[in-house]
């Protein structure tokens, strides 16, 4: 059984006030498909608290979409309402991976060898696609894989796109289950990002440049410093609005001039995690500290640490705040005060949609934007409910 609270096995529910503009859906690894891990909010952090907490343990993050947060816990999908971290519905009995949320539907991975067994086998590979109102079944498609721990497949403009190939490659989903495939050198652990004409991926030490629509190379373009890390790229590209796109690979941090198809500069650092980035800003953690860069020139425009320990690897950036982590704790950074200007000791996987933050890892939380007479007047309700039965729906 699951339960959500804020503070132990129950859920505390009180009406809670948004705080500025709206977002857009958290559908990837790093919130939409151009993976800028940026979010069009802006908010005071001192109005920010613990809403819900469910007990469900992931080492992925979550996707969230009109009301739906979805989790993957390897062995099942769960979809919690938002508002109060109830299960909606479940669904087990494969071996699930990363998921994401698009145009009503969920799609999430599956396996991890694509003939390793029979059919029945839950290594096998599938990309599968659920309702995201109510799980109902869609479709399972087949792609091959080799032990591949491709991230979530990414979303855009009704279709999917995610790692694969048996030695190498990357596949296009229809919302119908109907795949392209191209061919890339034999990596994992990485994800692609995407806009209006292209694929970009960086894999074996190339920014390869696809047609979104074939998935043909349209570019390839050389990282002069590359060296070979292993088989694992733990990357993915982020593409900014005037088409550079950024890559943090083996430590160094590039920026990508797609146009005439060269590095167009190249920080040697000891850069570690995923980039974020928003208006002409890229955010990395550099040797430990956060480092603000400017985006045409890779120069420092501004630097945050915590003097006794380093931060790791998972930003998130809003208009107004950059959220980084320790191994303990989680901090808003005021983009004009630079500063620390809120915490909470707890970490996880980060995404922001409506005015929530999630952290996923031990347990899923959400905090909210709580306006302060609202805050007050509901906190003197003290109510608490039982969860609503979650609805159980088997493999199909």
């Amino acid at each position: 059984m699951i339960w959500t609270s804020a503070r132990s096995a129950l859920c505390w529910c009180f009406f809670l006030g948004i705080a500025g503009q709206a977002s857009a859906d958290w559908i990837a690894r790093n919130g939409n498909a151009s993976q800028t891990g940026h979010v069009a909010t802006s908010f005071d952090p001192n109005l920010l608290q613990l809403d819900w907490a469910a007990s469900l343990q992931t080492r992925y993050p979550v996707a969230v979409a009109d009301g739906s947060v979805v989790v993957s816990t390897g062995s099942a999908i769960y979809s919690l309402d938002a508002d109060t971290g109830s299960v909606q519905w479940e669904v087990s009995g494969a071996s699930f991976r990363e998921p994401t949320i698009a145009e009503g539907n969920v799609f999430v991975p599956t396996g991890a060898h694509s003939s390793s067994c029979g059919v029945t086998c839950s290594e096998k590979t599938y990309l599968r696609s659920y309702a995201a109102d109510d799980g109902a079944f869609r479709f399972r498609s087949a792609f091959s894989s080799q032990w591949s721990k491709g991230w979530g497949p990414v979303p855009y403009a009704g279709r999917v796109y995610m790692n694969g190939g048996y030695y190498g490659g990357i596949y296009s989903f229809t919302t119908s289950g109907a795949s392209q495939f191209s061919g890339l050198a034999q990596y994992s652990d990485w994800a692609p990002a995407i806009d209006d004409d292209y694929v970009y991926a960086y894999v074996a030490g190339y920014l390869q440049v696809l047609d979104r629509h074939t998935l043909s190379q349209v570019k390839f373009i050389a990282n002069p410093d590359y060296s070979w890390r292993g088989y694992s790229m733990n990357t993915i590209p982020v593409v900014t609005e005037d088409g550079d796109v950024l890559v943090r690979y083996g430590g160094r941090l590039m920026s990508f001039d797609i146009d005439n198809e060269q590095v167009r500069w190249s920080r040697a650092a000891n850069f570690s995690g995923q980039p974020v980035y928003n208006e002409g800003v890229v955010y990395g953690v550099e040797a430990g500290a956060m480092s603000a860069i400017d985006k045409d020139t890779g120069e420092s425009i501004w630097a945050w640490e915590l003097p006794s320990e380093s931060l790791t690897d998972w930003m998130l950036l809003t208009d107004s705040h950059l959220f980084v982590q320790s191994t303990s704790t989680t901090y808003a950074l005021g983009l004009e005060s630079r500063r620390a200007e809120w915490s909470y000791p707890a970490t996880g996987l980060l995404a922001f949609d409506a005015g929530r933050l999630y952290l996923a890892g031990e347990q899923i939380l959400a905090f909210s934007i709580v306006p302060e007479p609202a805050a007050v007047s509901m906190a003197l309700l003290g109510m608490t409910v039982w969860l609503p039965r979650r609805r159980n729906r088997s493999l199909e």
